[in-house]
């Protein structure tokens, strides 16, 4: 089995899916990690290199190399989800989570944060709003949606909980 966490920029994907791996025994993979070492340049470099659409390119590689693997957590980019062909994909090789957190919580956990191309925007707040109001209907198609405005053990609990 595989468990994709899926969400916005600062929904906790990364930190929810290392503590799910640890508690559950299973391998961990970021894949916006597994890109930026595959290609030896950082995010930014990437889309600095090769655009958003060489970005998300890279998205559908490192999800084909995750064929026939198993027993792995995976935190997705923000933007991995948003696209039907890969969220088919995704949910063909395991379930999906969705990190659900409001626009003002993702405004607090990043503004401060410079790492993330899509949210380089004078106006942030305005720019989640449209990053996830573009997003959301595919995050909703999610096998669980997971409010994530809450204490990481609660939220892993709760998947644990929904994966048994």
């Amino acid at each position: 089995m595989i468990v994709f966490l899926i969400g916005m920029p600062g929904s906790g994907k990364s930190t929810v899916g290392r503590e799910l791996a640890r508690s559950i025994n299973f391998s961990f993979i970021d894949t916006d990690d597994w890109i930026s070492n595959r290609a030896c340049l950082s995010i930014p470099e990437i889309f600095d290199e090769v655009g958003e659409q060489g970005f998300r390119e890279m998205e559908q590689e490192c999800l084909e190399a995750l064929l026939g693997k198993e027993s792995l957590v995976v935190s997705t980019g923000g933007g991995m989800a948003a696209n039907k062909e890969r969220l088919e994909l995704m949910k063909e090789l395991g379930t999906c989570i969705y990190l659900e957190v409001s626009t003002n919580e993702l405004f607090r956990r990043v503004q401060s944060e410079q790492h993330r191309p899509l949210l380089k925007d004078d106006d942030l707040k305005l720019k989640l709003n449209r990053l996830l109001a573009h997003r959301e209907s595919y995050y909703q198609k999610a096998d669980l949606k997971v409010n994530a405005e809450r204490e990481i053990q609660e939220i892993v609990s709760e998947i644990r909980a929904y994966l048994r």
